[in-house]
């Protein structure tokens, strides 16, 4: 866009300086009378204003219109932008409470096994203090069962007269 306006800026200078050069040869080579030329220059001043005038106008309804559309597009990625930042923290705002309750779901059933695991633990070593119990019990009768004399052996019987 700037090198439009700068290449319209380098017409307009370039058409002005062409146009002084025009009449500055136009006076030196001109066969006419002074006051002749006077009123051919006059006039050709004026259209050289005028012509002026018109890429000024030109130049800048070019540069308002350059301006709005500037404008109205910076307005447009603001909106854009805003749009996009309040989706974002919509999205993270959900992200944050599912990832909250997928983290106490995950709590409560490592609370639940743990339990599990505790009352598992718990039968699993009273049923081992009873096989202990049961074992020392059997040991201790076939201690005693193994103490009492025996009627077949002779060294036995000796030993109980």
């Amino acid at each position: 866009m700037s090198n439009r306006n700068n290449g319209f800026g380098n017409f307009l200078y370039s058409f002005l300086v062409g146009g002084i050069i025009g009449a500055t040869a136009a006076l030196l080579t001109a066969p006419r009378s002074g006051q002749e030329t006077r009123r051919l220059l006059r006039a050709r001043m004026l259209v050289l204003r005028e012509s002026a005038e018109l890429t000024a106008d030109e130049l800048l309804t070019t540069l308002t219109t350059t301006a709005d559309d500037i404008h109205n597009r910076t307005d447009e990625l603001r909106k854009q932008s805003q749009a996009a930042i309040k989706e974002a923290q919509r999205q993270w705002d959900k992200a944050s409470i599912e990832i909250r309750q997928v983290a106490s779901e995950a709590i409560e059933e490592m609370r639940q096994v743990a339990a599990e695991a505790g009352r598992k633990t718990r039968t699993t070593a009273a049923e081992a203090v009873e096989e202990t119990k049961k074992a020392a019990k059997r040991a201790k009768q076939e201690a005693e069962v193994a103490n009492q004399p025996d009627s077949r052996d002779p060294d036995s019987l000796a030993d109980g007269y």
